[in-house]
């Protein structure tokens, strides 16, 4: 530990690789580690490496290979697909499991952080597991239940469980606040941003900001670039593509961004009157700090994003549009009509982790 006995000297860091986002709202909470003085190793590999490195250049980023889940052309058939892989995913959290043990033994962390990676706990180090997602949507209620079950008892290894969202107004609905909670200590961190709003002059009227898994990116992308021409509007793509090689040209009304980072990206949607995007979490817990207009597609079978789109235009935060047959110029007459409205909300801050910290019961092992 650091002089501070709930400030831990050495933590490690490590995102699950399912989309961007994991690794993203991870960002917030290694600068207010570094802010307390802790020393933080990251442990991530491919984009979600990129991501981490290129916003923390000083910091040692330890290979761990991700889930690798591989996603369907077909919404439909992504569950199918899923359960096919599972052999596979539990192969890879036990293995995680086994790096961690044995990565220990070098580096000695205090305190290990988990974006959702159900393998990377210890028996010895106060273990933190960090998810929105303590039910998992499905379309059938005895399923649900039982993949709660599941989930739990994978969570249940980890000391503590925190919730990026609030205790009270709620941005993840069902998802973070179940009728039913682990059986660990749960703490609600607040949500979390590296976007803050701006004050800025508009120079797009229309931002398609692109995440998430192929070949569902790529999907989106395409069907934009067939129609973005019509919109006779300023527009901006940006593809979310770390380390890609190919680039696209920008069209007539279009220009097109590869991937931008954190300070580039807040300044280009502070610019952007509306976005269109992915409702994943992340997304939209950085949006609405942003206080943007948001039009949201969900990714095709991905039931979470789905609830999450359908949640937040019941409250007036966000327009929500389908993938299949989608026509951006009526879309974005729709938004155009919206009644957007931002709640006041309390984000995750360097404070909230000095509190999150004395909760953790340090010499429990």
């Amino acid at each position: 530990m650091s002089g501070n006995f709930n400030i831990p000297r050495k933590v490690l860091i490590a995102p699950l690789d399912w989309g961007l986002g994991h690794a993203t709202r991870c960002i917030p909470v290694i600068q207010s580690f570094l802010e307390l003085g802790s020393e933080v190793v990251l442990a991530a590999s491919g984009p979600q490496a990129q991501i981490l490195k290129q916003q923390f250049p000083q910091l040692t980023l330890l290979p761990l290979p991700g889930y690798a889940v591989r996603y369907s052309k077909k919404g439909a058939t992504l569950a199918l697909r899923l359960l096919l892989q599972a052999p596979r995913i539990l192969k890879t959290i036990r293995a995680e499991y086994l790096w961690l043990k044995q990565v220990q033994k070098t580096h000695q962390f205090n305190l290990i952080i988990s974006d959702n990676r159900f393998g990377l706990w210890h028996r010895s180090v106060p273990s933190i597991f960090i998810t929105h997602q303590l039910q998992i949507q499905v379309p059938n209620s005895w399923l649900e239940k039982k993949i709660q079950r599941i989930n739990y008892k994978y969570i249940q290894h980890f000391q503590q469980c925190w919730i990026p969202d609030g205790a009270e107004l709620s941005l993840a609905g069902h998802l973070s606040h179940p009728q039913q909670l682990p059986n660990i200590p749960v703490q609600y961190m607040g949500p979390i941003s590296r976007m803050r709003k701006l004050d800025s002059a508009l120079q797009y009227k229309y931002c398609f900001l692109l995440s998430g898994p192929e070949p569902q990116r790529s999907i989106l992308e395409k069907q934009i670039l067939a129609q973005v021409d019509q919109l006779d509007a300023p527009c901006l793509l940006i593809r979310g593509l770390p380390g890609a090689q190919q680039s696209l040209p920008n069209t007539k009304h279009c220009t097109i961004v590869q991937h931008a980072g954190t300070d580039e990206l807040m300044q280009l949607l502070t610019s952007s009157e509306y976005i269109v995007c992915r409702s994943g979490y992340t997304s939209l817990m950085e949006l609405m700090a942003m206080q943007r207009k948001m039009i949201l597609i969900p990714t095709p079978g991905q039931t979470e994003q789905q609830y999450l789109a359908s949640y937040f235009m019941d409250r007036g935060w966000g327009l929500a549009a389908t993938q299949e047959n989608l026509d951006l110029l009526e879309t974005l007459q729709a938004a155009a009509q919206f009644d957007y409205h931002f709640p006041t909300l309390q984000y995750f801050h360097t404070a909230r982790l000095q509190e999150l910290l004395s909760a953790i019961s340090w010499h429990r092992h």
